[in-house]
């Protein structure tokens, strides 16, 4: 019996012993790809006991022995529950589930079913799977083409480059590629975009309420990042097309702790455009290609480092008028490191060159001007404090424009010139609170701006109250680098207050500065078009930005739905003077004038999520105008009157539908795409003098050309062959063949004429079929 007690009293000891022990509790939080998410919330429910993870998605926790509640909980995923009986050491893998059905991948501010309803104001989100189920011109699966079907964003047509946000001008988008700024987001004018979906892992678009971690535009911000590649194991894909192919390939070298992504896409259009109908056209040769290169590696749990290279060069040659060829070469390298469970660091060092260069094929000459960028900037996120999300940090960017040149060839009489440009330095620091205070949440934030000219040592200076023009001039202003500088200060605040589960309000206010100006006399941006920082004749411009909306749903989030109205008031735009001179131009200012803008409008977007049937229709109602309205009648424009804007565009309708067929295996997807005829100035008459005929144009944009409608459809089929991880898409760009127009321009009908006849051109007048196919492999 003595021996039973002996036992039972060492059991007893035993099991105090344990119940007092902690335990660890460690694990991997990872998507359905098997990815690591970093920042997911970690819970033991009982205890309130909770941490995030790390950078390669892990956790750790210590606990006394007994059954818990595990929460896991990441935006745009499912919540992690389950029930654990913690009596020994445990590492586990947490699969999250995103909240779209299907596998794809999923952005890191992915889409909730409610994310409308607590987002503050202006953020539009599309994940991958989205853009990939839209129907596109010749099949190619694109970031830029997809958000101009949202409200809001719309651009000058087809063959144009860049987009407008709220009426905006293309310079006033911040569009990054990991942090590195792009200055021309298109490829072959517009028509595909510079970003390779094989590698790009989320993408966000901030429309009105702009954080203070992004400055130097005044309309919105793009902000796409790419993804690592795999640390587990070899992946790849191969996509073909009937105008495009890419490939992509991703490896460990060292498994779990170095790993690499490399893509490439190339295209081949010529035989495209040898079907359109309009002669030139016709007779026009194109070829883009991109290469995207990623290293990832873990120096440990806490500290990874990211090496991201791209390259992408265009070239396009219309007829036998002109050519462009343009490109850019970025670089970027991005460190993190996590100093506590609620304090991140982040550095990123990127360099930016891109160029440019015009030949007139006719007069046997080219004009070449680029830019550079090299910046820093170095962000903080902090958690520390209950309910507060805190950024904050520095940002320095050095602007280098490069040198234009004109170069002749061996049959040109085009005088050679070259003229030096400008160079200007912006710094800044900034702080982020995004504070949520129960039904309220209110994200405020401050950025200070120091800009600084450098390189040009003396200014013209001209007549006081005079047009500034090369008869006016008076003297030349000498000044040392730095004298030539601007301060201000951004304020940023948005509100979001939820009334109730389903319906919350919306507001945002934000003051922006813009010291980069795209100088161009077209109404859509070309590649040559000159990209100038401010200067002392050339003030930087400025934004207040106003929205206010709202945003519902119902019970079982089949919906989401959102009306914003939009104001936005503008000062120091530039636009141009009649027959201006632009390029090789060392008093830029003389072609130049200064006046305000302003933009309103009215989006409405309605969204259905779940069911058989899932996409959106937006629509738009908005107006953009511009006021010159200088001292002199030399200075103004439309006597000095309000007048449209070159990308003001009343009415934008866009709807998109898809219909899942059987599951996963296949869908049906279709847009329809209606926008108001854009503003253009029209020859009104024509007289002769000295033996020529000269135009008489109407006021700045009395006219518009013909309205825009397409409608394109589409049809995909997943796992085409048995074990093969493939996917075959068909799809019909501009369904009805609709000859919508470019833009309107005038020619003499005979050479003695004095009135010239307009004609519309139409650059895809027709119906574009395309069939894709990729195959993964691991």
């Amino acid at each position: 019996m003595r021996y039973f007690f002996l036992i039972a009293g060492l059991m007893l000891i035993g099991q105090l012993a344990v119940t007092g022990q902690d335990f660890n509790l460690s694990g991997t939080v990872v998507d359905e790809r098997g990815e690591e998410i970093i920042g997911a919330g970690v819970l033991l429910e009982e205890l309130g006991l909770g941490t995030s993870t790390d950078l390669n998605g892990k956790f750790k926790l210590f606990a006394p022995k007994r059954n818990y509640t595990l929460i896991v909980q990441y935006l745009g995923y499912k919540e992690y529950r389950n029930t654990i009986y913690l009596n020994r050491h445990i590492d586990l893998t947490v699969r999250m589930e995103s909240t779209f059905t299907q596998l794809q991948e999923v952005v890191k501010t992915a889409r909730a079913e409610d994310y409308r309803i607590k987002s503050i104001p202006g953020v539009e989100r599309l994940t991958i799977k989205d853009v990939e189920d839209v129907p596109l011109l010749m099949g190619e699966l694109d970031i830029v083409n997809s958000i101009l079907l949202l409200p809001g964003v719309s651009n000058a047509g087809e063959g144009s480059t860049g987009f407008n946000v709220r009426g905006g001008k293309v310079d006033q988008n911040l569009i990054t590629l990991d942090g590195s700024e792009v200055f021309n987001s298109s490829h072959l004018l517009g028509f595909f975009s510079i970003f390779n979906s094989d590698v790009i892992k989320d993408f966000t678009l901030y429309k009105g309420h702009m954080p203070a971690t992004f400055g130097g535009r005044l309309s919105s911000v793009l902000d796409v990042n790419t993804r690592e590649g795999s640390y587990e194991q070899m992946e790849g894909s191969v996509t073909v097309g009937p105008v495009t192919s890419k490939l992509s390939f991703e490896t460990p070298i060292i498994q779990n702790k170095l790993s690499v992504l490399a893509a490439a896409r190339f295209a081949y259009p010529n035989w495209v455009i040898g079907q359109m109908k309009d002669y030139d056209v016709k007779r026009s040769k194109a070829v883009f290609d991109d290469q995207n290169l990623i290293l990832g590696y873990r120096i440990n749990d806490r500290n990874k480092v990211n090496l991201s290279f791209y390259r992408s060069f265009d070239r396009f040659r219309f007829s036998d008028d002109f050519e462009f060829n343009w490109g850019h070469v970025m670089g970027s390298l991005t460190m993190q490191n996590v100093i506590s469970d609620v304090f991140l660091h982040e550095l990123k060092i990127n360099h930016v060159d891109y160029h440019n260069r015009q030949y007139d094929v006719a007069e046997d000459y080219e004009v070449q001007n680029g830019i550079a960028s090299t910046s820093l900037k170095d962000n903080f996120l902090y958690e520390g404090f209950t309910n507060h999300q805190i950024n904050m940090g520095l940002e320095i960017k050095d602007y280098h424009q490069k040198p234009e040149e004109r170069l002749a060839g061996a049959r040109s009489g085009v005088v050679p010139a070259h003229v030096e440009k400008d160079r200007g330095v912006l710094g800044s620091i900034y702080v982020d609170d995004e504070w949520a205070l129960g039904k309220l949440t209110l994200s405020g934030g401050l950025r200070y701006n120091y800009y600084v000219m450098l390189a040009r040592n003396e200014f013209l200076l001209y007549e006081l109250d005079q047009p500034k023009s090369l008869t006016n001039i008076v003297d030349t202003a000498h000044v040392s680098p730095g004298d030539v500088n601007y301060a201000n200060l951004e304020p940023r605040v948005g509100l979001n207050f939820l009334m109730t589960p389903n319906i919350s309000l919306k507001a945002s206010y934000n003051r922006v500065y813009q010291y980069l100006h795209l100088i161009s006399n077209t109404t859509s941006a070309t590649p040559i078009d000159l990209w100038q920082v401010s200067t002392f004749h050339i003030e930087p411009q400025q934004s207040s930005n106003y929205s206010l909306g709202m945003s519902f749903t119902n019970d079982r989030r089949r919906w989401q739905n959102s009306v914003d109205v939009f104001y936005r008031d503008i000062s120091n735009i530039y636009d141009y003077r009649d027959f201006a001179d632009l390029l090789l131009n060392n008093h830029l200012e003389t072609e130049l004038l200064q006046g305000q803008g302003r933009s309103y409008g009215l989006e409405f977007l309605f969204e259905k999520q779940k069911g058989k049937w899932t996409g959106w229709l937006a629509y738009t109602l908005s107006k953009s105008e511009n006021l010159v309205n200088g001292p002199s009648e030399t200075e103004r424009i439309n006597d000095g009157k309000w007048y449209p804007s070159n990308y003001d565009q009343r009415h934008n309708l866009s709807v998109v539908a898809k219909r899942d067929l059987g599951g996963d295996k296949a869908f049906f997807s279709v847009n329809m795409v209606y926008n108001s005829g854009r503003p253009f100035t029209g020859v009104e008459s024509s007289y002769y003098f000295n033996n020529a005929v000269v135009p008489l144009y109407s006021s700045r944009n009395k006219y518009r050309i013909p309205d825009y409608v397409r409608f394109d459809v589409g049809l995909g089929f997943n796992s085409v062959f048995k074990k093969w991880e493939d996917q075959l898409n068909f799809s019909v760009y501009n369904l009805f063949g609709r000859a919508n127009a470019y833009s309107i321009y005038y020619r003499k009908p005979t050479s003695t004429a004095i009135i010239p006849f307009s004609y519309k051109l139409t650059v895809l007048g027709q119906a574009f079929p395309s069939i894709t196919y990729t195959v993964s492999f691991k």
